[in-house]
This record gives C-alpha cells, structure tokens and sequence, in this order.
C-alpha cells in the first residue's frame, strides 16, 4: 500500500543495542593525505560494483567527462591514479 505507515509498537520492539562503532578521529587537512587523496586518487561512480554503475545516455556523457577531466588533472599534476586496496596504502 503505497503512502502507508506501519505503527510499530514500542513495547513490543524495544530497542537493542548491535553494535558500537567507535572511529579515531582524522586530521582531514593533513598535507599528505591531501595530496594521496586529492590529487593522486580518482573517484568516479563507473568505479562501483556492476549492479550499482549508472545507467542512461546522461551517465554515458558524465562518464566521459570524468575520464577527460581526470586524464587532464592527472597531466597537469604529474601523477598516476593510485588505486589503494586499504586504509593501510594511505599516509
């Protein structure tokens, strides 16, 4: 039913903690993370599993522009696309 909200009961569903999630903090101006994320990584939604990659012509087009536009950055910059496989391939 399209519009519908389920009322659920709050005595019946209590909530239960599954998980705490606790991350250090990142120093997210730090020079060198800068430049191995900013300028020598790429990011691009074609860079998905293949379930989730844009469909359409207008994905078509913004894909290519991705690719001339990170071809032209990484030229002008000097510096190949890096592709870690891990938090521990970052400065």
């Amino acid at each position: 039913m399209h519009g519908a909200h389920a009322q659920w009961s709050e005595a019946e569903s209590l909530f239960q903690p599954v998980a705490r999630l606790v991350l250090p903090a990142q120093d997210a101006y730090d020079p060198a993370m800068q430049d191995a994320v900013d300028e020598a990584m790429s990011f691009c939604p074609a860079h998905s599993l293949a379930a989730h990659r844009p469909l359409g012509g207008i994905m078509r087009a913004r894909m290519a522009a991705y690719a001339a536009v990170g071809r032209a950055r990484r030229e002008q910059n000097g510096q190949p696309v890096k592709k870690p496989r891990g938090a521990g391939d970052l400065p």
